[in-house]
């Protein structure tokens, strides 16, 4: 898709909102591709376990 400007400033806000979703299906759907993906990524991309556990919320 060729998305690359702000990555980290998207993944450090996914991280601090994530678990406001109301939707609990929604957000279950989100962290299971992010935490899928993760093996994926580089350097600060990469989500740190402390990261999913936020995210996991």
């Amino acid at each position: 898709m060729g998305y690359k400007d702000n990555i980290i400033e998207d993944k450090n806000f996914l991280v601090k909102n994530l678990h406001k979703l109301p939707n609990e299906e929604a957000k279950s759907i989100i962290y299971n591709y992010l935490k899928g993906a993760n093996p994926y990524l580089k350097g600060e991309q990469i989500f740190t376990n402390v990261e999913l556990k936020e995210l996991a919320q």
